[in-house]
């Protein structure tokens, strides 16, 4: 509770707290609150070190942007077709036809 209001206001933030006490939401909070939805690009790159890792990230980014029509979310990493990758590069994560701001995630090998 005591890093929320400085993460979102942009500050940078080094917290430590025990497995379930909520440093996944206080992340991925204050990067929802600093986006900018304007454009259609990737805005939040999100490096993770496995790809479940990624995906419970990409869980949290979806369940706090669930009212934000205008966030869509995208996991990379290595192992699948490189092409789909390239288009989630090219257009966002993952390609719509409409503007939306795109947090990525993924594994640093993709």
């Amino acid at each position: 509770h005591e890093c929320i209001p400085q993460a979102v206001l942009g500050t940078d933030v080094l917290c430590q707290a025990k497995s379930g006490m909520g440093k996944t939401a206080v992340f991925v909070l204050a990067c929802l609150q600093q986006l900018d939805a304007s454009e259609s690009a990737v805005k939040v790159l999100v490096i993770c070190h496995t790809r479940e890792l990624a995906y419970q990230i990409k869980h949290e980014f979806d369940r706090f942007a669930k009212y934000l029509q205008d966030v869509k979310t995208g996991v990379v990493y290595g192992g699948m077709p490189i092409a789909k990758d390239r288009e989630v590069s090219r257009t966002g994560c993952p390609p719509r036809p409409h503007r939306h701001a795109r947090p990525c995630l993924g594994p640093p090998a993709r």
